[in-house]
């Protein structure tokens, strides 16, 4: 399985996503990353810290 480089709209949203892309010529690589404070949570909609807020539990 190849690792998601780039973040969904959900984890856009969110003020703790990095969005970093590195280009090379003609190419464009993105390699975002999540910087909650409590550590970084994956990528997809919707990570497990996600889910947690939307219902309360956070």
């Amino acid at each position: 399985m190849t690792p998601q480089t780039t973040a969904p709209p959900s984890c856009r949203a969110c003020g703790h996503v990095a969005l970093v892309s590195i280009t090379q010529g003609q190419r464009v690589e993105r390699y975002d990353r999540c910087e909650h404070p409590s550590g970084p949570h994956p990528m997809h909609a919707p990570c497990c810290w996600f889910s947690a807020k939307t219902q309360g539990a956070i």
